[in-house]
């Protein structure tokens, strides 16, 4: 069995949006029964984790090999995606 390691969030970004984007991502996140910041950090995540295969640098070429040991079934999502 693979070791899991709990990923602990500790660091902090703020974004800065309108009164009308704010209310349209809390209609949002309650549609989806999450809270506004997780559905704001899958976006972004999602968003980020898509153009990294685009990228040809060091962390993200160790990155990409993380995700081939750890979790294959997500990076081939990732490939799917393009």
């Amino acid at each position: 069995m693979a070791n899991i390691k709990i990923i602990q969030r500790t660091n902090e970004v703020r974004v800065l949006m309108s009164d009308q984007e704010k209310e349209l991502v809390w209609k949002y996140a309650e549609a989806m029964g999450m809270k506004p910041s997780r559905l704001i950090r899958n976006i972004v995540m999602l968003e980020v984790e898509s153009k990294m295969k685009y990228i040809n640098i060091p962390i993200v070429k160790a990155y990409r090999k993380y995700l081939e040991l750890t979790d294959p079934e997500f990076l081939k999502k990732l490939s799917e995606a393009e």
